[in-house]
């Protein structure tokens, strides 16, 4: 074989390669892409699933609060319209299978346990955007600030701390989520927003004991 033989069949093998490097590089590029897009559209259909079991929590109250307020000598009115609404108001609850709202925080918590962050903040954020009076919702708020930290989303976390202590600013979650944040920043050598943390705990929150009992522990190993 000539040298320029040589050269010349060495220079196609070389393309050839290269041809295949490139089309199994944009091949396994354009899964990525596919997996992107399907992890995209399971978290939107979790996320529309919990806003179905909501939607049933709030049917079936709405129909509980009808019948409050319509008596059942209703059903003898000689108004169609109004005997219909009565009857509506009484159906029997074997056809429709109703959510209990608290429910969505136990499962968003759990999911966070599990480490299966994203789903998990889903069901919390849900619940903090549609029950604002719900009886869970400062606990929503503090899973949701846990579920951020463990997730190492430090700057959301963060976020859910200072709306808890604009929102709720005598209860004692946000004075727990105020220590969890300092601790984290502990955990990072951020001591300057440890003992911020820690301050703003002791100065706002002594009505607590558990709480200062908490400060107390840490401020043996961090002088605050």
């Amino acid at each position: 074989m000539s040298h320029r033989l040589y050269i010349h069949t060495q220079l196609l093998i070389y393309v050839a390669l290269m041809g295949g490097f490139f089309f199994f590089q944009n091949h396994f590029s354009g899964i990525d892409g596919l997996k992107e897009e399907l992890k995209s559209v399971k978290n939107n259909l979790r996320s529309e699933r919990v806003k179905v079991a909501i939607a049933e929590y709030q049917l079936e109250d709405y129909r509980q609060t009808v019948a409050t307020y319509i008596p059942k000598a209703v059903k003898a009115h000689s108004d169609y319209g109004l005997r219909s609404l009565a009857s509506i108001s009484q159906l029997n609850d074997s056809g429709l299978k109703i959510s209990d709202p608290t429910k969505i925080v136990e499962n968003g918590q759990k999911l966070c346990a599990e480490e299966r962050f994203a789903r998990g903040q889903v069901h919390l954020k849900d619940y903090i955007e549609n029950f604002p009076m719900g009886k869970k919702v400062i606990e929503a708020h503090f899973l949701l600030h846990k579920c951020y930290m463990d997730a190492g989303d430090i700057a959301d976390g963060i976020s859910v701390t200072e709306l808890m202590a604009k929102r709720y600013p005598e209860s004692e979650l946000t004075a727990l989520a105020l220590i969890n944040s300092g601790d984290v920043y502990i955990a990072r050598d951020r001591y300057v927003d440890a003992k911020f943390m820690f301050q703003l705990v002791r100065k706002n929150f002594k009505a607590f004991p558990q709480v200062q009992k908490a400060l107390n522990q840490r401020r043996d190993k961090w002088d605050y």
